[in-house]
């Protein structure tokens, strides 16, 4: 039923569940399993020059999250199991909610699971959650795993 599935991650204790729920589903149906984190950029060029950051030394730290991201990622898998279903890290920058439905779109993925959660607050009345936004905006069926506070 399900070839390729996404699951996008913040890599928090908080949606460890959303992890756990989508690496069964790939042992279940034998599916490649992507593990998705998004990177919203929190500065542009311009206003670094303003502030005087030096666009390198923010790459660099970016590129130093990125490699403790894919080892966090690995470790969590490790703990489940060592389980021969085929596993992909990938880390995008961008805006989550954009990046895991264009993500989805380019690997022609069956499903994506996301973590939720339902406290509701002001910013995510206003402006909308990243789980609302690819549940409205995906082509694939999505799957929201209740995380736990």
């Amino acid at each position: 039923m399900f070839k390729k599935i996404i699951c996008a991650t913040e890599l928090t204790n908080l949606d460890t569940n959303c992890i756990k729920k989508a690496f069964q589903l790939a042992i279940t149906f034998n599916a490649q399993l992507i593990l998705l984190k998004a990177f919203e950029e929190f500065m542009d060029k311009d206003e670094m020059g303003m502030l005087r950051v030096k666009v390198d030394s923010v790459q660099e730290e970016f590129e130093k999250i990125a490699l403790e991201t894919k080892s966090k990622m690995k470790a969590i898998i490790d703990d489940l199991s060592s389980s021969d279903i085929d596993i992909e890290y990938t880390l995008k920058e961008g805006k989550a909610s954009v990046v895991i439905c264009a993500e989805a779109e380019k690997v022609q993925a069956d499903l994506i699971v996301l973590g939720g959660s339902d406290k509701a607050s002001l910013s995510k009345f206003i402006l909308g959650s990243t789980t609302s936004y690819v549940i409205e905006h995906a082509d694939v069926p999505v799957l929201v795993v209740p995380i736990s506070e």
